[in-house]
């Protein structure tokens, strides 16, 4: 496939909000897709360079791809400045650039680099996979100026407009709405042919978490392959989320009148991969990479698995062990770092507490019960120390609930977690379900939820706020729709520190319009991409006309007197956010 032909359907997409309309685009973009070509495909559609655990990083910014723009027009960098100014994105300022007839002074930079330009204006698709790739592995001294040259040639040998996209990859700014479950859709309609399928898919891509993976396997084997996919060391499985219920009566009715119930730690949930060829890593939630940055945890699991291919699940939390008791989430967050790691370790020691094992023996287990999973996770762990399994019992009265959960709290807790135990506890791969639901001290009180929103545009700050951005408007995801809703501003619980750690990431995130997955009736002064997660405090979730999140009848909701906990959810991706589905359960509850 030629770019250009990849371009067209890059600009189709870019034209529409209709989330059908893009699974048609799609559907139709698949079909004319060979299979060596559906990686870069793929990933180029939703902005990415491969799966998130697994993405080469570019390294390249914006300072970077300017540099680039100028050698491949050979206008003034106040030329390519003033662009940018005026249409906010530099990849809609690369195609107009580019559009105009190129400077002779580019000549002489390929004259200088000993390269020759490239004369191809419409290379393959796989040929610029390949050099962005190259562009990912160029490190060391030197490194900076290569990838520039390197990105000037892919600049030259394409269209203006293929140019535009190529800017926008590479600078991680793609904004075409198109979500992981929008191609999980149009994989479905383009090689199974019938929707009923899927969930099935679906539950592919969750245990894989490799979107060009499942649509290799789909388009050459179909449906019976991917009903056979298995959990793999060395490939993080989507995590299992849990709903939320404000009393232990509900609870217990809803789990069968028992469930197993477990400390809900303050801690980071990651997930522990060894795998056959005798590699460990450690990813979180959103399946970022924190091997490098817990490497202390790293040697505790392995000490506690020993050699042998595993898949487990737990929260790392800070911990002090000379009093023995659980440190804050906050002090935790110290240890998200890339440098001066052996200090922190030493700083804000941590302990890694389990709850789930999804593969053993060399088997995939998450089709097994809960009871079944934990008594395997006990068999195979060595605790110590630093490695202990999740406190649990198994509950069948208010009464001992009660309990359990007091003790919970009083040991530095969150709350709990009540999973049911029953024949279909399985480990449900990528869903939120009733299987698991979490009962928080916050729920303990009827005007005190908590709920991990989405920035997804704000206002500039007045007053003492001035140069900040005072209000920020949050956003709950529509799991079923694959978009954002607003259910509140925010202003309140934001201390100085926020602010400015606030203005540095919105002006990083910062679009010139509203993001195609986000629904909403108000205009702020800056759109940005969905990205930011915050945990919010409210007193009442109520009715109101102008934010997007609807109940069961189509009347919108919004937080009354929402307040920042002080917690930014930098574990959680924006996907992870409390779900529009789960307001509407809770509003049911409060009435």
């Amino acid at each position: 496939m030629r770019f250009s032909t990849l371009t067209s359907y890059f600009e189709r997409l870019e034209k529409t909000t209709k989330r059908l309309e893009m699974i048609d685009i799609l559907t139709e973009l698949l079909k004319k897709t060979d299979t060596n070509e559906l990686e870069p495909v793929i990933y180029m559609v939703i902005g990415q360079l491969g799966p998130k655990y697994d993405e080469p990083a570019l390294g390249i910014a914006e300072r970077m791809a300017i540099e680039a723009l100028i050698n491949a027009t050979g206008v003034s960098q106040k030329k390519v400045q003033d662009t940018l100014n005026q249409v906010g994105d530099l990849g809609e300022a690369a195609y107009i650039l580019l559009s105009k007839e190129r400077s002779s002074t580019l000549d002489a930079f390929f004259e200088t680099t000993g390269e020759d330009e490239t004369e191809e204006r419409d290379p393959e698709v796989l040929e610029i996979w390949r050099q962005l790739h190259q562009i990912a592995k160029l490190t060391g001294e030197g490194s900076a100026k290569a990838k520039v040259r390197a990105l000037t040639k892919i600049l030259t040998s394409v269209s203006p407009k293929g140019a535009k996209y190529i800017m926008r990859i590479v600078l991680g700014k793609m904004r075409l709405g198109v979500a992981d479950m929008t191609v999980v859709e149009a994989i479905t309609r383009a090689y199974i042919g019938d929707k009923t399928k899927k969930p099935i898919v679906e539950l592919a891509y969750f245990k894989t978490s490799n979107l060009a993976e499942i649509a290799k396997i789909a388009k050459e084997k179909g449906i019976e392959a991917l009903e056979k996919i298995k959990v793999e060391p060395g490939r993080p499985v989507q995590c299992m989320a849990a709903q939320r219920l404000s009393d232990p009566e509900e609870i217990l009715e809803k789990l069968g009148g028992k469930c197993q119930l477990e400390y809900k730690y303050d801690g980071l949930r990651f997930q522990y991969h060894y795998t056959k060829d005798g590699k460990a890593k450690l990813w979180s939630r959103r399946q970022e990479d924190l091997t490098s940055m817990f490497p202390d945890v790293i040697n505790a699991l392995n000490t506690a698995f020993g050699e042998t291919p595993i898949i487990t699940e737990g929260e790392i939390v800070a911990y002090n062990f000379q009093e023995n008791k659980i440190v804050d989430f906050q002090t935790l967050m110290q240890r998200r770092r890339k440098y001066d790691i052996e200090k922190m370790i030493q700083e804000v020691p941590s302990k890694v507490f389990l709850f789930d094992i999804l593969y053993a023996d060399n088997q995939d287990i998450t089709s097994r019960p809960l009871p079944e999973r934990r008594k395997i996770l006990e068999q195979h762990t060595h605790v110590f120390k630093k490695v202990d399994l999740s406190t649990a019992e198994i509950i069948d009265n208010v009464d001992d609930f009660n309990v359990f959960f007091d003790k919970a709290i009083e040991e530095n807790c969150e709350g709990v977690m009540a999973k049911d135990i029953s024949e279909k506890s399985i480990y449900e791969a990528g869903a939120r379900g009733w299987l698991w639901i979490k009962y928080k001290a916050d729920y303990k009180s009827e005007l005190a939820d908590t709920f991990d929103l989405v920035v997804v545009g704000a206002w500039h700050g007045r007053g003492r706020r001035g140069g900040f951005y005072g209000t920020l408007l949050m956003a709950a995801y529509d799991s079923e729709e694959g978009v954002f809703r607003t259910l509140c501003k925010l202003g309140s619980g934001l201390n100085d520190a926020h602010l400015e750690f606030l203005k540095q990431k919105l002006d990083e995130l910062k679009l010139p319009e509203k993001p195609k997955d986000v629904i909403s009736k108000l205009e702020p002064d800056i759109w940005v991409k969905p990205e930011i997660v915050m945990e919010i405090t409210a007193t009442e979730i109520t009715n109101s006309p102008v934010h997007t999140v609807l109940d069961e009848n189509g009347n919108g909701l919004a937080l009354r007197f929402p307040r920042f906990t002080g917690r930014f959810r930098d574990d959680k991706s924006p996907y992870d956010a409390t779900t529009v589905q789960e307001i509407r359960e809770l509003k049911k509850l409060k009435r």
